[in-house]
């Protein structure tokens, strides 16, 4: 006896997926249409979003990343049928501990490198205040905890179940790159650099959620950097030379070309060494 399939499974990935983007555009806007009321914003002020309040930008992020966590859950188990477990939220210690490696490792390349080369400086803050670590902690996990289940659990998941890794791995990275690499202040021209910077970040985390079969590895390097972002940020930790900020991002840690070249290298020794061990193994 033959078994319906599920709703979503009836259409093409793509389908499914531009269902899913629409609805949260529409969140997106109506989410940002009900916070202009309550906190009494002009128009003019949507247009400079970098300089809206701190305490605006958090609610809006907030419920945001509520919703995509709600829309996707529904899109998932009920659009898509699929079950929880087939997302890869499967903990175990090796997991995890390649991950905090692979995002250690590379912002130490990047940043001994930019160090060494004099495009970077260090600049010690006066104090380390508890409170804003223990919030770049709590962003850390929250925002890679629900960016993998997204953008490589069910984005990149959906898009397996009829689309070659390959063409999987490039599409979801390109998605999260376009999400994320809008700079105010930028020249188009030079929001090219970050772009790439986060493709080449969205391709290196698909290809070991997929290898892995897990998000564990994901959401522990994606952490690490947002805490090391962060506070980067919060504690204006780094002086950029002027002369190579495309090379260190324009100023936003792990966006330069040279985190690029570090994530592809990365990427590199990943496929090279899995390979050894499958032509190993037969």
């Amino acid at each position: 006896m033959s078994t319906r399939p599920a709703h979503g499974k009836r259409y093409p990935s793509w389908g499914s997926l531009l269902l899913l983007l629409l609805v949260i555009v529409v969140f997106m806007l109506l989410w940002g249409l009900l916070l202009k009321g309550i906190f009494r914003l002009e128009w003019a002020a949507l247009s400079q979003l970098d300089a809206l309040p701190q305490h605006v930008k958090d609610t809006y992020s907030i419920g945001l990343y509520l919703a995509l966590l709600f829309s996707t859950a529904y899109f998932w188990l009920v659009w898509e049928g699929r079950r929880p477990n087939e997302l890869g939220l499967r903990f175990s210690r090796k997991a995890l501990g390649e991950g905090l490696l692979l995002g250690g490792g590379g912002i130490a390349v990047v940043y001994a490198l930019e160090l060494e080369l004099g495009w970077t400086h260090f600049r010690p803050p006066g104090q380390w205040p508890l409170s804003m670590v223990a919030s770049a902690l709590l962003a850390g996990a929250g925002f890679a905890l629900v960016e993998e289940v997204v953008f490589r659990g069910v984005l990149l998941q959906t898009l397996l179940r009829d689309r070659k890794p390959a063409t999987a791995f490039a599409v979801s990275a390109a998605v999260f790159a376009s999400v994320h690499f809008i700079r105010p202040g930028l020249r188009p021209i030079e929001s090219i650099v970050p772009f790439l910077g986060l493709f080449m970040t969205g391709l290196l985390l698909a290809y070991t959620a997929h290898r892995r079969k897990s998000l564990v590895p994901g959401i522990a390097m994606h952490g690490l950097w947002v805490v090391f972002i962060t506070l980067s940020s919060r504690l204006n930790l780094w002086d950029y030379a002027a002369n190579r900020l495309a090379w260190t991002g324009y100023g936003h840690p792990i966006s330069g070309l040279l985190a690029s070249l570090v994530m592809l290298l990365l990427l590199v020794g990943l496929v090279w060494r899995d390979r050894g061990r499958q032509a190993a193994a037969q």
